[in-house]
């Protein structure tokens, strides 16, 4: 009679799909530092030997450079870095730019980032530019449009594509406005209409649009979305995983060198306009300094913690974009990463802090 030892061959077996495990490890690291090693040999460094940092901006230059500006020309030689900002325009693709790699880091409004990362959880944010949205509904005072309900039966300025509309989409949904699509129509970022009376009113900013009307001597009611629990963050910072997983202590670097610009600029917004006036010569220096002080409340970060807001707020606005048929579902964890900015908060920030004492 033949025994067969099945411990002993159990063991075996254990021990190859252990080695096997082991082996595929290892294969996975090499080819994924071997990935990194490329990644890192595309960083290009500058005469100083800075790294050369590419920042892409949604917009053209206005006062939400600010932050960037005063890192530009203050504080990104203090980590080695040389950071380079390009301007958009309506024209600007960030997702494709960051993704193929040409800039390294974008500026979109949250929603692109959860929305592009339906697809492929490609993109990661390291930064919260505003964290609640800028965004405002604005009518002309004699026209009484003081709540939602005001809005049903009136002409209503639409963008559609824009982080806006979606606002408005959630703000008609929640408060159940009636608005027939007739009553809808398309504006563009232009006042002409708004100000011919062609609608009554209007999808704006709070720190933009406002501005430019009151010079012009009109007076405005506004409906603040928030004041309606429809609470949206605003702009962010974002890049490709890949650089987050390959290269983060270049991404540590540019939070720390982005953050501490951004707290300079909202002491100091004169200086701000400033630089952004040598940024770009075509600015209206006037407009731009009333624009960042308007908005200033909305850079500062959720409870005074720059470049941040909660993981509630993150979810209460992905709800939003779900009940609105905008995404099918949010993952936080691999959306938004906050481990750069609680660095910078809880260690580089309090360092400066005291040196600038000294």
């Amino acid at each position: 009679m033949v025994y067969i030892n099945l411990n002993y061959n159990n063991m075996k077996l254990k021990f190859k799909i252990y080695i096997l495990g082991i082996l595929s490890l290892l294969l996975t690291n090499c080819k994924d530092n071997k990935d990194c090693d490329n990644y890192r040999s595309k960083m290009d460094v500058n005469s100083k030997g800075e790294t050369i940092i590419k920042l892409q901006q949604q917009w053209f230059p206005n006062s939400g450079f600010a932050g960037e500006l005063y890192a530009q020309n203050v504080t990104d030689s203090i980590y080695n870095l040389d950071i380079e900002i390009i301007p958009g325009s309506d024209q600007t693709n960030i997702m494709q730019l960051v993704k193929s790699g040409e800039v390294d880091f974008g500026v979109a409004g949250a929603e692109q980032v959860i929305q592009a990362n339906q697809d492929n959880d490609n993109f990661v944010i390291v930064g919260v530019i505003n964290y609640k949205s800028l965004a405002c509904f604005i009518s002309k005072k004699g026209k009484n449009i003081l709540v939602p309900k005001d809005m049903v039966g009136k002409k209503i300025g639409t963008m559609e594509g824009s982080p806006v509309h979606l606002i408005y989409q959630a703000l008609k949904q929640k408060e159940k406005l009636g608005i027939e699509k007739k009553n809808e129509i398309p504006t563009g970022w232009v006042l002409t209409g708004f100000t011919q009376d062609d609608y009554d009113v209007y999808p704006a900013f709070i720190n933009d649009e406002p501005i430019t009307l009151n010079a012009q001597g009109i007076e405005l009611n506004y409906i603040y979305p928030s004041n309606y629990d429809i609470n949206f963050i605003g702009t962010v910072y974002f890049c490709k995983r890949e650089l987050v997983e390959c290269y983060p202590e270049i991404v540590q670097k540019f939070v720390n060198s982005i953050s501490q610009g951004w707290e300079l600029a909202l002491k100091n917004p004169k200086k701000s306009i400033e630089y952004l006036k040598e940024y770009d010569k075509n600015i209206d220096e006037n407009k731009e300094l009333k624009s960042l002080i308007q908005g200033m409340e909305y850079f500062k970060g959720e409870n005074g913690r720059i470049l941040y807001a909660k993981e509630e707020s993150w979810r209460k606005m992905s709800e939003l974009l779900t009940s609105i048929g905008q995404i099918n579902s949010f993952d936080y964890e691999k959306t938004v990463n906050t481990k750069f900015i609680s660095k910078y908060l809880s260690e580089i920030k309090p360092k400066n802090d005291e040196n600038a004492q000294e």
